[in-house]
């Protein structure tokens, strides 16, 4: 048994909960498990420290202090580095497979796209009245925005300087209930529509950066 496998073994026997409580408090944890900026994290030969503890990845317990020399040489370089996490009390240090590594930054990473496109709110507006021209030009910029999981507001209103038959609040419902048929595919509602005496307001929202959320939350 080599000696980071010894560390683990220890690893799971012991566990310092004074220790372990500043740990989880530490920003240096934090930053470590939600940063995706692992190349900023320092690793490796470049810990400017001689004895550290190795704190396991799936229990957070400590193992005994060793030689970050010695723990360096006991991983297999190719696929594990270690990183410093922690300064006070005492270094700690963990190990972490560069793949897993690798993954967790390409989902940070999706994370980080998902949350600028939910925060991406654009507009468009059309009348009641809107030429078949204008519409399906303004129907296509709308489905290249939701497309992209950008939030989308319609606005219908009165065409200015005309004096159409205003259309009931039913009428106006069942109009927007035909233009979201239409976007079905690619959005959904995210809030409640307004409803007003000549105008109203669908609020969409692409379903690409939705998608991605749930499955963050899976």
């Amino acid at each position: 048994m080599n000696t980071y496998l010894a560390l683990q073994s220890i690893t799971r026997a012991l566990h310092t909960p004074a220790l372990h409580q500043t740990l989880r408090r530490s920003p240096h944890v934090a930053q470590l498990r939600h940063s995706s900026k692992y190349s900023k994290v320092i690793k490796n030969e470049k810990i400017p420290h001689d004895i550290v503890r190795v704190v396991d990845s799936e229990t957070d317990r400590l193992a005994p202090a060793v030689s970050l020399k010695a723990l360096l040489a006991s991983i297999d370089k190719e696929q594990e580095d270690v990183y410093l996490v922690s300064t006070v009390p005492v270094p700690v240090v963990k190990v972490m497979n560069k793949r897993e590594v690798y993954e967790k930054k390409k989902v940070l990473k999706a994370q980080a796209k998902s949350t600028l496109k939910r925060n991406v709110q654009k507009e468009a507006q059309m009348s009641w009245t809107s030429a078949p021209a204008d519409l399906a030009h303004k129907m296509k910029k709308m489905r290249e925005d939701l497309e992209k999981g950008y939030k989308v507001d319609l606005v219908l209103t009165i065409k200015r300087g005309s004096l159409p038959t205003l259309p009931t609040p039913k009428e106006m419902n069942a109009r927007l209930d035909e233009i979201l048929n239409q976007f079905a595919d690619v959005a959904k509602e995210w809030k409640a529509r307004e409803v007003r005496k000549t105008a109203a307001v669908l609020s969409l929202q692409g379903r690409s950066s939705s998608s991605v959320e749930e499955t963050e939350e899976t």
